[in-house]
């Protein structure tokens, strides 16, 4: 809270206290007589204790608030630190025990920016070096002693084959070449010893080691026999130190060339007398096994027994009494316990004490708390929110640390660590906690799904057998049945997985002439099922060759009112009509309707094909995409889709590309690729629509404006002007209307002087509107692939630099001290042979004085055209344009090419190594002028400008400048003209 509104609040507490001490000297005075100095005296002791307490609650009040900003800065340190990016917090908040711990995180960080990498390179780092072998272990725990990197690893490299000293040396070479910084020592009764200090990740090393096996071939002179290699490696710190060699000559004897020990899965606590680098490094090795191994348990009992080693370790390395998770059952919206673990004497309340299960009525209030301040760290329970409060009350808890589980807007559950007494949570600690928390969030959540796809595998059982139906999968080349309802299982004689399809069903060696996966049904008797006519359908197929199929009974087929399309398998109208009716109670969002335009061709000469086919393909091209949420066939060409969680139009027309895109990939027809084509309609509801009724209406009027539009339009509700549904295809639309209009918008931004900070140059540059949002430069540059567009664009700009010029900016931009506007554009442009008439009546027509203009070009573009660019370059600036060029360092300028017509130079590519270089940008940009002999005239960059760029900059007679980076915060016309003033 800033320190305004504290004073504010300080005033406000007096002014109350005043008054209550005020009223109560004119009731005291008036009902029991007292006299006047006595009520003033009452009155003033009365005001200075009410003062006190509020300036008491105020003071608790400010500390919370510092307390909440403390948990937010840490938790973003520790991001920083995974991040490589760490970086001492200067911020002090007044309470000593806040200041110490940020004392002492100042401290660590300090610590940790100081450290050289290079203290922890090996001491033979570059030597190539063979260790003798009576040295090569004391070495090796040497080097990993003072070593600070994460991982480390020994291989033991056998060498199979014939083995002479060319063998040898090969294999030696080979090593280096895979590790450059290995440490090797002869192996008996042959090979090598390596000892890597820095492995890197695990699939890194494995890479690594795969290239070495790869990469060794060796055949001996004059023999057949070719050698090859053998691996075996274990990894510190997961593997201990003194067991390294002995555990990677136990992987060599493993099977295959290669086999590395990543240790037992065991976590253990570093020695109190470990320093923070090793502490840091245990640490991480610990969460790496846990993690792995809570990931790889393919049961939820492994899970949760994996889940309690990663929650002792907690408890045991930080304090804490119990901890563990909470699951969430949306069903009976409650919690119960997922794990839990208790520590030795712990003498906090477990949350099973509440029953197995707890509403979450009870505990909601104490998960938003969390959600809103996340992770929620109650250090002292006086300080906790009331919700919290309760709760760690009838816990017995005086600290405790809780996070919410939410995934992709779900609730899930939360973690919950307590305290019977006060904790100081450390940075450690914190890191611990987060891992802790990634370990317990990523095993609920796989457990939740993993039960839920059980549920809905029993859900269909349960429904194919109450009506009579059989689901199954095969493969779409071998006809194998891979998966099936338990009630086809059971018909089957249990043995219907692996089994040939129409061997199951018809005893027949060969598959069906009328495969229901090619003709899309086909009625029949399966006596295994029925002795009356069933009805086999194709449901859908994958994209990994599985096609799964219904059988059902002939008569049962369903009808044209069902909720159902039968050829589909997705909702009818019907069904569309009963899930508008339940959205359109309290919920809001958009349907995106499409309508296939040119089947019926295609048809025509696939007879043996329907819509429902290329629907088919259709949909499952379409369930890829994020925004699907539900899909509803409308009549025969017509499907329709409730987007998932979109609310906005910008949101609505990113769907609409995205499943414009997908659905418009070609399908098969026929054992040939068709393209389908489509129109498109959206409409929002309840805005648009109000019922399920109004729906449809709208629906089938707006795809029919959109159909008679043309193919690939989308057709909107009160829109008369339709949008492409391509985004590149829309925003090309957009280019050409402002062309037509010779009104290609463009944004300004502002180059200023160093020296004064006043803007002295505008850079323009063309830019795209969509409904008044800016597109990128990045994304606008990616489409004008065309260079006559591009051309006719810059002129347009151009033209419209000039009129801003000539209506407003003439009088203002002298007064003001702005000598130019530069247009960033392209070279080809530039070199057009109508450029040099167009430029003549820009000065002609809208009065630009000499050096009113200018154009900017990326140096390599402009460089790169030789004399052609050198004689436009000399006209231009006869006529009285300034000429400047961007991205600009030594690597490209030409070597001959003349600098003495260019007056501004931008060197753009700093912005990036800003935050990593020593020098300024401007230093660099000067110096690589200063390489070429360039002198004069102006150059821009961003980052630093130090005394030695100043310097620089007086000697070789150059300003010096400051722009932004290119396309980022452009001013409008407006804005621009706004911002002239007279000084």
């Amino acid at each position: 809270m800033k320190s305004k509104d504290w004073r504010l609040k300080a005033i406000y507490i007096g002014f109350v206290s005043l008054g209550i001490a005020y009223l109560a000297s004119l009731i005291g005075s008036g009902a029991t007589g007292m006299g006047l100095a006595l009520a003033i005296s009452s009155s003033i002791a009365l005001f200075l204790f009410l003062s006190l307490c509020g300036l008491l609650l105020l003071y608790n009040a400010k500390k919370r608030d510092a307390e909440g900003r403390m948990r937010k800065e840490v938790m973003g340190q520790l991001d920083d630190l995974k991040k490589g990016t760490a970086k001492v917090s200067p911020r002090r908040y007044g309470f000593y025990e806040l200041d110490s711990f940020q004392e002492d995180i100042n401290s660590f960080i300090a610590a940790y920016l100081s450290s050289s990498p290079d203290s922890d390179a090996p001491l033979y780092k570059g030597k190539r070096y063979l260790c003798p072998k009576s040295e090569f272990e004391e070495a090796m725990l040497e080097e990993i002693k003072r070593n600070r990197n994460y991982r480390q690893a020994v291989l033991a490299i056998d060498i199979l084959g014939p083995v002479n000293e060319q063998a040898n040396e090969k294999a030696k070479e080979t090593i280096f070449a895979a590790f450059p910084y290995a440490m090797l020592s002869l192996r008996e009764p042959r090979g090598y010893y390596a000892y890597i200090y820095d492995a890197g990740s695990e699939s890194e090393f494995t890479s690594r080691c795969h290239r070495l096996l790869s990469d060794y071939a060796y055949q001996s002179q004059g023999g057949e026999e070719v050698s090859s290699l053998r691996l075996g490696g274990a990894v510190f710190p997961l593997v201990p130190a003194v067991s390294l060699i002995d555990r990677a000559e136990k992987s060599l004897q493993a099977e295959g060339d290669l086999s590395i020990d990543s240790g037992d899965g065991e976590a253990f606590l570093p020695s109190p007398r470990s320093n923070e680098a090793s502490r840091r490094n245990i640490n991480l090795a610990n969460f790496e096994k846990l993690y792995r191994q809570t990931l790889l348990s393919d049961t939820r009992a492994r899970r949760e027994q994996s889940i309690s080693k990663s929650l002792a370790y907690f408890l045991e390395s930080e304090g804490f009494d119990i901890g563990g998770a909470l699951e969430y059952s949306r069903l009976d919206e409650s919690y119960r316990v997922y794990c839990e673990q208790k520590a030795k004497g712990c003498a906090c309340a477990s949350f099973s004490s509440f029953g197995k299960s707890i509403p979450a009525s009870w505990l909601d209030p104490a998960f938003e708390c969390a959600k809103a301040d996340f992770p929620l760290y109650i250090r002292y329970l006086k300080d906790a929110p009331k919700p919290v409060m309760a709760l760690m009350q009838s816990l017995g808890a005086e600290s405790a640390l809780l996070a919410p589980i939410i995934w992709e807007g779900r609730k899930y559950g939360f973690l919950y660590l307590l305290s019977s007494h006060s904790k100081d949570l450390t940075l450690e600690g914190f890191d611990k906690a987060h891992n802790l928390y990634s370990i317990l969030s990523s095993s609920l959540i796989v457990s939740r799904n993993v039960e839920e796809a059980g549920g809905m595998s029993n859900l269909l059982d349960q429904l194919a057998k109450r009506s009579d139906k059989y689901v199954y999968s095969i493969d779409e080349k071998t006809f194998q049945i891979k998966e099936c309802t338990a009630n086809l299982e059971k018909r089957l004689g249990g043995k219907a997985k692996g089994r040939l399809c129409h061997e199951a069903f018809f005893n027949s060696p060969t598959p069906c002439l009328n495969c229901p996966i090619h003709s899309g049904t086909n009625s029949c008797i399966i006596s295994s099922i029925s002795p009356k006519e069933s009805t086999v359908s194709l449901v859908s197929k994958s994209k990994s060759g599985l096609a799964t199929l219904i059988i059902e009974p002939a008569q049962k087929a369903p009808s044209g009112s069902s909720l159902v399309d039968k050829a589909l398998i997705i909702p009818s109208p019907k069904g569309f009509r009963a899930m508008l009716s339940r959205e359109l109670i309290e919920k809001e969002g958009f349907i995106l309707a499409f309508r296939l335009l040119d089947s019926g061709q295609k048809l025509l000469d696939n007879p043996a094909e329907s819509n429902s086919t290329i629907l088919l393909q259709v949909l499952e091209n379409l369930q890829i995409t994020p925004y699907y949420a539900d899909a509803y066939r409308l009549d025969d060409v017509t499907i329709a889709i409730r987007l998932s969680g979109l609310t906005t139009r910008s949101g609505l027309y990113k769907a609409v590309e995205t499943i414009q895109s997908a659905i418009s990939e070609p399908i098969s027809l026929g054992g040939e690729p068709y393209t389908p084509h489509y129109a498109y309609c959206s409409v929002s509801y309840p805005t648009e629509a109000g019922s399920g009724a109004d729906m449809l209406s709208l629906l089938k009027t707006e795809l029919s404006r959109s159909a008679e539009f043309g193919e690939g339009y989308l057709a909107e509700v009160g829109r008369n002007s339709l949008r492409k549904a391509g985004r590149s295809e829309y925003l090309m639309e957009l280019l050409e209307a402002s062309l037509e209009k010779d009104a290609a918008s463009f944004g300004l931004t502002p180059i200023a002087e160093t020296s004064t900070g006043k803007p002295r140059y505008y850079e323009a540059f063309l830019t795209l509107l969509d409904e008044n949002r800016l597109i990128s430069s990045s994304e606008l540059n990616s489409l004008l692939k065309d260079e006559k567009m591009r051309r006719d664009l810059d002129f347009s700009v151009l033209r419209g630099l000039g009129a801003l010029y000539r209506d407003y900016g003439k009088g203002l931009m002298k007064a003001s001290g702005v000598h130019c506007f530069y247009y960033r554009m392209k070279a080809s442009s530039f070199l057009d042979p109508s450029f040099g008439e167009l430029l003549e009546s820009l000065f002609a027509t809208y009065h630009f004085h000499k050096g009113g203009l200018g154009l900017l070009f990326e140096a390599k573009d402009l460089f790169s055209r030789g004399g052609y660019a050198q004689e436009a370059i000399k006209k231009a600036t006869e006529i009285g344009a300034r000429i400047g060029v961007y991205d600009f360092d030594a690597s490209s300028s030409g070597s001959d090419f003349p600098y003495d017509g260019l007056s501004l130079f931008i060197y753009s590519s700093g912005f990036i190594k800003d935050t990593m270089n020593s020098e300024s940008t401007a230093l660099l940009l000067l110096q690589s002028l200063n390489r070429i002999g360039v002198s004069g005239g102006m150059a821009v960059a961003s980052g630093i400008i130090d005394e030695t760029a100043r310097y620089y900059a007086a000697e070789m007679g150059f300003k010096l400048g400051k722009g932004k980076l290119y396309g980022s915060s452009p001013i409008s016309k407006e804005r621009f003209i706004a911002s002239l003033s007279y000084k």
